[in-house]
């Protein structure tokens, strides 16, 4: 038999022995435990049984009778024998477990709980020469490996060849920083505002929200890891750019960080309707629909987003309420004055651009190309998911395109406008008019001959003939 692997001290995922304090309210208590993080991500916690005395029954008291009526919350510290520290300040109970010992006649408490925000500190040996910023993410596919160069330091972004489970940590987001900094605070914080700004685009790509629930930072002497408890990953579907073909967008993620091409506002709340899970078509159109007009509400102007500037609307609005009273002025008094409240708030409504002339000044404004989507197209969308939100269903259509056809248009929408927003140039992956890989932006794209392989297929480019149906659609793969 091969020789088994010798545990790393620094490993992290296997179970650390504590021996700490766990407090509350002012009040501590000595306790052991063993904690580690696990496979998704998550911190595992084991508290061992503690007696119950005049000294630790605060703990239970406070599990009881939180003042703040909500989920009573723990401070929980404490230390390896080599060094490794452990701190949290929202340790949470499910239970008190307790049993009692006639032998020796005491009472024992065996809690169960976890933590929402921990962190395990540890000393370097040697001291690094560079600071060091790595983001655990769960979920991701990427391969080979990207690498590049900014002001920060040097960046690398890793992930799983072949994904298993999406809930499991797979990938990495990595800086290294120079070795002489001015001032590393400033660093740290540019650092994670980058991280962050990266995890967006590359849930982005994989059209899911890749969770990051574990984040290193290592500075000089000190290496400090943050685990945070996240929910359940889904997997990807519907990817925008391919597992083996995202070197591009990462290059343009980076350089939109820097030097946006456009000062757009909640990018990132964009992005987190377009990646939002979901199994039916309905959500998928709404979702999307809603990404776009986060992105058109945060970022068109205000006088572009009205007929009428506000002072001349309001001589219309008051010459129309004179209409309004005139037609109804032979109506029953009480049925009249009804009328006339409920029209005059709808008057309002009247001086704003509808969705679609609304988008159209964005496209215009951001200059994103919207060469094959015709206004026809955009119409039916808009309709299929007005109809989605005021009846809860989509209407039959015996003919032209169906839900699946109106999702994707809206997806390529908010796609294109993500695309422009990051200065992308580059391939990418649509589903309108069914899986294929287009060129962005569309004026540029290349001849058919020149355009990238399908990196899944080894050889010869990927067919566009055809239609896929929407479950090959929606695998994403």
């Amino acid at each position: 038999m091969p020789p088994r692997a010798r545990k790393q001290p620094d490993d992290l995922h296997r179970f650390h022995r504590f021996r700490g304090k766990l407090g509350a309210a002012g009040r501590e208590s000595p306790v052991r435990f063993k904690a580690r993080i696990g496979s998704h991500g998550e911190l595992e916690l084991d508290i061992h049984a503690f007696r119950i005395s005049k000294k630790s029954w605060f703990i239970r008291e406070h599990w009881n009778n939180d003042p703040s009526g909500g989920v009573p919350e723990f401070t929980l510290s404490g230390v390896t024998d080599d060094g490794l520290r452990f701190e949290s300040d929202s340790l949470s109970f499910l239970a008190l477990g307790e049993r009692w010992s006639g032998i020796h006649s005491r009472h024992w408490s065996k809690p169960r709980g976890g933590c929402a925000q921990a962190r395990f500190l540890r000393s370097l040996d040697p001291p690094l020469d560079r600071p060091l910023m790595k983001l655990h993410l769960k979920g991701f596919e990427c391969f080979p490996a990207l690498h590049a160069e900014c002001a920060l330091g040097a960046v690398q972004v890793g992930g799983a060849t072949k994904l298993k489970n999406a809930d499991e940590l797979t990938g990495v987001i990595l800086i290294q920083g120079p070795k002489k900094l001015e001032d590393v605070d400033d660093w740290r914080r540019e650092s994670e505002r980058l991280v962050e700004h990266l995890r967006r685009y590359l849930s982005f790509a994989s059209s899911t929200m890749l969770h990051a629930p574990v984040l290193e930072v290592a500075v000089a002497d000190t290496l400090e890891i943050e685990v945070l408890s996240q929910g359940r990953q889904d997997p990807p579907v519907m990817r925008v750019f391919h597992k083996l073909d995202q070197r591009a967008l990462q290059e343009a993620a980076l350089a939109s960080f820097f030097e946006p091409r456009v000062e757009a506002k909640n990018l990132y709340f964009a992005i987190e309707w377009f990646s939002m899970a979901s199994s039916y078509d309905e959500v998928r159109l709404v979702n999307a629909m809603t990404a776009l007009e986060n992105l058109i509400d945060s970022n068109l102007p205000q006088d572009e987003a009205i007929i009428e500037p506000k002072r001349e609307f309001a001589r219309t609005r008051k010459a129309l309420r004179k209409v309004i009273k005139a037609c109804i002025a032979k109506w029953p008094l009480p049925k009249a004055e009804l009328v006339v409240e409920e029209l005059d708030e709808r008057l309002a409504d009247l001086n704003r651009r509808s969705l679609r002339r609304k988008l159209y000044r964005l496209a215009a404004l951001w200059e994103v190309p919207l060469d094959g989507i015709s206004d026809e197209q955009i119409r039916h969308a808009i309709g299929a998911r007005n109809a989605i939100v005021h009846t809860g269903k989509h209407p039959e259509v015996e003919d032209g395109p169906d839900l699946w056809a109106r999702m994707t248009i809206v997806r390529e929408l908010v796609v294109r406008f993500l695309l422009t927003a990051m200065g992308f140039r580059g391939q990418y992956i649509s589903h309108f008019g069914g899986y294929h890989f287009a060129h962005f932006p569309p004026a540029d794209e290349p001849p058919a001959s020149l355009l990238l392989d399908d990196p899944q297929s080894g050889s010869g480019r990927a067919s566009n003939s055809g239609t896929p149906s929407p479950a090959e659609n929606a695998s994403g793969n």
